[in-house]
């Protein structure tokens, strides 16, 4: 099976923005991924370097790299527009998909 060249994007609502993630997010996802990894492994330290490495790739494409989200609880407690949300998958050795944890900013 391969992907469509093009994806309609659902309705994001007032303000929220659907954009593809760029090297400039690596800070902001070195901070959350170290927040979460404070409760999920605590004895390993996330570094820069790990995510420069991600993200330079031959298999990440920032193009083309799709999230698909199901299953997530408690969206009721979420304000309707106004907050941001951050996913962090478990790294699964030849997975194609894996739990991950969801943080929302409200």
């Amino acid at each position: 099976m391969t992907a469509p060249p093009t994806v309609d994007l659902p309705k994001a609502g007032d303000d929220l923005t659907w954009r593809p993630v760029t090297a400039a997010d690596i800070d902001l996802i070195l901070d959350l991924k170290r927040a979460a990894g404070t409760i999920d492994h605590p004895r390993y330290l996330e570094m820069r370097d790990e995510l420069e490495e991600e993200f330079a790739s031959e298999t990440f494409d920032l193009e083309r790299d799709a999230v698909i989200v199901q299953q997530l609880a408690n969206l009721a407690t979420l304000p309707p527009a106004g907050f941001k949300v951050a996913f962090f998958p478990l790294k699964l050795a030849r997975a194609s998909a894996a739990p991950a944890r969801v943080v929302a900013f409200v």
